[in-house]
């Protein structure tokens, strides 16, 4: 019986009734095979879409990480093969042992994805985003950048190659803390989207709170907390607007470090024109409509 079970789950429901119908079984068990096999079969289909999800959302972390670095590499490589050993021995040498310290890391750390993707279709073991192996390790930043997986002493060792450079002219410098202006844009955008977002949601809950005709004493805290948060959140949509050039970006506004001021350097002012400049350009809000002299029974 549980041949013809896992068979039927195999079949669509046409197939499965007419095999069932060609069976020699009562009724009422045909009815109760059918009935069990749909539902095994719609099991099936929503494991099929979530583990779809799950390797959707695990490629695209793993991509936001492995790309930066086949980008560096590829840059890496070419800056290797403008000069020759013989006119520049020091330049030679520096990119050649950075090119290599490169593809080591991107084939350990693409094993290390193949490892956890095979994990999506093996239900007994949960895979892994980068963000938690490096948290496993006590990598800075939870590695969030290629080169938070490089150890200190391998980084000094590379840096120590390029000093030795002659400074005739502009010095390369390995391990720089960026990422492609394209995945820079794409994951920037949907940094914004998502903290504009948050920052409704916590202006209504703010308009709630202060329309109160008599607020408690924990409603009145839960409103200054809030508006902290409101303000913190426009401090960090200034920075992301404004202050970020083709480096990392972290999924959500809790993960953005917004550097210290500089000395006699104007505060951060999240205006509200640069508000909705930032939501029309995101397409997060109507335009106006335009004037027509056309009668109202017209604008449609």
């Amino acid at each position: 019986m549980q041949d013809l079970l896992t068979k039927l789950v195999a079949m669509n429901w046409n197939e499965a009734h007419i095999h069932l119908m060609s069976l020699d079984l009562p009724v009422e068990l045909r009815s109760l095979l059918a009935a069990k096999a749909q539902k095994l079969r719609e099991m099936q289909n929503l494991a099929g879409k979530k583990a779809r999800l799950v390797e959707v959302q695990h490629a695209e972390l793993w991509y936001r990480l492995l790309a930066p670095l086949k980008h560096t590499l590829s840059n890496a490589r070419v800056g290797h093969k403008l000069k020759s050993f013989d006119s520049a021995p020091e330049r030679h040498t520096a990119f050649a042992e950075y090119i290599k310290l490169l593809e080591k890391l991107l084939a350990g750390l693409q094993a290390l994805q193949m490892q956890e993707m095979a994990k999506i279709k093996d239900t007994t073991d949960k895979p892994k985003t980068p963000t938690a192996i490096a948290a496993e390790r006590g990598l800075p930043n939870r590695g969030q950048h290629w080169t938070d997986w490089v150890s200190d002493k391998t980084r000094a060792r590379i840096e120590s190659l390029f000093d030795a450079i002659p400074t005739q002219a502009k010095r390369p410098k390995p391990f720089a803390y960026r990422i492609p202006a394209a995945l820079f844009r794409q994951t920037l955008e949907a940094l914004q989207r998502r903290t504009l977002n948050e920052l409704d949601i916590l202006r209504q809950e703010l308009r709630l709170l202060r329309d109160m005709p008599d607020p408690s004493g924990a409603q009145t805290l839960q409103l200054r907390e809030l508006e902290n948060t409101e303000a913190t959140i426009e401090t960090v949509l200034w920075h992301i607007t404004y202050g970020m050039y083709n480096e990392p970006v972290p999924s959500t506004w809790h993960g953005v470090r917004v550097p210290p001021l500089p000395d006699n350097a104007e505060p951060r002012v999240w205006t509200a024109a640069d508000e909705e400049a930032l939501r029309l350009r995101l397409g997060m809000t109507s335009k106006p409509a335009k004037k027509t002299n056309r009668p109202k029974r017209y604008n449609k």
